[in-house]
């Protein structure tokens, strides 16, 4: 029993499964950081406004990136739809103009709408407590990537298969 010729279809994907395991791992590994990233808002009340701090941390704790937002005015949900549906993400304004509270939008409305009304409630309450708040993922959204991931390792352990020819020379 002969293997597949080194030029035919099958061969030359079982020498690229090892590549392609690994492009699937590093994809997920990309999602995996982009699901995991947390933004968050807190803000102070100062000299009669409401000075706040976009935060990006990693899982909640790392801190990666901090914007100042001096005067925040209000909160509001920005729509982007198109044929397929419409996706939904928390836009903040503020002294200095318009800040997305996350670079992305995402299907989710109630859950936008629900931050967009604990934010406005801090800001029509001069007497309010400091505000802290945080968007997290999803399931789903963690979910694709370890999937992703999981698959690449498969295809990275898996012992390489000799096709066997059949008698007439063709690949069984």
């Amino acid at each position: 029993m002969a293997s597949a010729p080194a030029r035919s279809p099958t061969a030359i994907i079982q020498r690229r499964l090892p590549l392609i395991g690994l492009l699937m791992i590093l994809g997920g590994l990309y999602l995996l950081y982009s699901a995991a990233l947390l933004p968050g808002l807190v803000c102070n009340r100062g000299a009669g406004q409401a000075d706040c701090t976009l935060k990006n941390t990693l899982l909640g704790w790392l801190p990666l990136q901090q914007t100042e937002l001096r005067a925040l005015q209000s909160a509001q949900v920005g729509e982007a739809c198109d044929r397929r549906g419409c996706n939904y993400r928390v836009e903040l304004e503020h002294a200095g103009g318009s800040t997305p509270f996350t670079a992305v939008y995402t299907p989710e409305r109630a859950a936008k709408d629900e931050l967009v009304r604990e934010i406005e409630r801090y800001l029509r309450d001069p007497a309010a407590l400091p505000l802290a708040v945080w968007q997290t993922s999803g399931m789903m959204e963690l979910a694709m990537p370890l999937v992703l991931i999981a698959a690449g390792i498969l295809l990275l352990l898996l012992p390489p298969h000799p096709v066997r020819a059949e008698p007439g020379g063709k690949p069984s």
